[in-house]
C-alpha cells in the first residue's frame, strides 16, 4: 500500500490518494489502512479521482462506501480550474 501525498493540516495528518481511470472499492481500503495505521483516528483521507461518475452504478457504491469509511473524494478534478480546485481542496478543513 502507498499514499500519494501526505501533508499536515494543523495537527492532523491528511493522506491523499491519487488515481486515473477506474476506481475500485479497493483502493479505499488501501487508503483507510494506511491512514489508519500511521495517522491514528484524527487522520483525514482523501481520494482524488478523474472518472468516478463514468463508473455508473460502480461509481455509486465507490461513493457510498468512501462516505462510510470517512475518505472525502475529490472527483473530475481534470474538469476543473485552479480556483474551483483550490476551493474544493480548503472544503476539505471545514469537515
Amino acid at each position: 500500500n502507498e499514499i500519494d501525498v501526505l501533508l499536515m493540516h494543523d495537527v492532523v495528518p491528511v493522506f491523499i490518494s491519487c488515481k486515473n481511470g477506474i476506481v475500485t472499492s479497493d483502493e479505499l481500503y488501501k487508503l483507510n489502512t494506511v491512514a489508519e495505521r500511521f495517522g491514528g483516528i484524527y487522520a483525514k483521507k482523501v481520494l482524488v479521482a478523474t472518472a468516478i461518475d463514468s463508473l455508473g452504478e460502480a461509481g455509486k457504491y465507490l461513493r457510498q462506501r468512501a462516505k462510510d469509511m470517512n475518505i472525502r473524494l475529490l472527483d473530475d478534478i481534470c474538469e476543473l480550474d485552479d480556483a474551483e480546485l483550490l476551493r474544493k481542496m480548503k472544503s476539505l478543513w471545514n469537515t
